[in-house]
């Protein structure tokens, strides 16, 4: 009786040992994680020839690698073949991060709209004789003929050529042409305003004759001489101006009749005395030919003005 007790205690013995071996190998085999997937793809708009890539990201504990042989086979399928694939991995603080590239390539043209499964993806990662599988379900990518679907008369029939649009281009070259003349009009009362060119109603404004006058002898050597002459074409202007001979004395009488001389009223009044001591006490002017030049030109912006 005592043996048949010690019999039955060792064979219990020998249950657990078996059972306890038994876990630790299945412990050192698999792991129980559950890591985080991700899988990304575009899943319709494709046609012969035409590439889906699939780009898979899984993060792991830290320290797994991926078992190359896990990798499906580049290699020819019925309709989308695997044309390439590429894995690349970075360890961070408590993870690893992979990233699988699968290219898919459409091969054979449809005669309908269909939905095409891919492959389910099996990896495996190893660590320090531990194995961590991921199963990642098929995809499917939606893939079109090279045809429409259907063919009816209404396909079947030559459509008439779209005759392109005529375009009304009349305003816009009125346009152009009203806009063309104001920059040439603008371009030429510039030109005329700085004394760049000289056109028939200048003759009626004798301020501007006298400045352009005076302008052109900026030329001389003898600065004094220009002086002097500059004197006489301005003051024969203002005679032409006023229709009548203009001193010192009816300087009065001039800025009465013309109120818009008023502004320039002492310089004209300097001017004459500086003329008086010339024309009659043959003193040297005390204007330099630019002051001179200077009251003519703004007598003749106002008076065109």
């Amino acid at each position: 009786m005592r043996t048949l007790w010690v019999m039955g205690l060792n064979a219990c013995v020998l249950m657990l040992a078996l059972t306890w071996a038994s876990l630790t190998q299945a412990a050192s085999v698999g792991v129980q994680v559950r890591p985080e997937i991700q899988s990304e793809l575009r899943e319709i708009d494709y046609t012969v020839g035409d590439v889906a890539q699939q780009t898979i990201t899984i993060n792991l504990p830290l320290g797994f690698r991926l078992d190359q042989s896990t990798l499906p086979k580049v290699g020819s399928r019925s309709v989308i073949d695997i044309r390439s694939v590429r894995a690349i991995y970075e360890d961070l603080r408590d993870t690893t991060r992979y990233k699988i590239v699968i290219d898919w390539q459409v091969f054979m043209a449809l005669r309908e709209i269909r939905a095409v499964p891919l492959l389910d993806l099996d990896f495996q990662f190893l660590r320090e004789g531990k194995v961590l599988p991921v199963h990642i379900r098929a995809a499917e990518v939606i893939i079109s003929p090279l045809l429409p679907t259907k063919m009816d008369k209404l396909h079947l029939i030559p459509q008439p050529d779209i005759e392109p649009v005529t375009i009304a281009i009349k305003p816009y070259i009125e346009v152009f042409l009203a806009g063309f003349s104001g920059f040439l009009l603008a371009a030429l009362y510039i030109a005329w305003h700085l004394g760049w060119i000289d056109i028939k109603m200048d003759t009626a404004l004798p301020f501007r004759q006298a400045w352009l006058a005076i302008r052109k002898s900026r030329k001389h050597a003898d600065k004094s001489a220009d002086a002097r002459h500059s004197l006489i074409l301005l003051s024969r202007a203002f005679d032409e101006y006023a229709q009548a001979v203009v001193s010192p004395e009816n300087l009065a009488t001039l800025f009465a009749r013309y109120p818009g001389l008023k502004t320039h009223e002492s310089d004209i009044r300097q001017f004459y005395a500086d003329a008086q001591r010339v024309f009659f006490a043959g003193d040297k002017p005390a204007h330099s030919l630019e002051q001179i030049e200077s009251l003519a030109r703004e007598l003749s912006r106002q008076q065109a003005a």
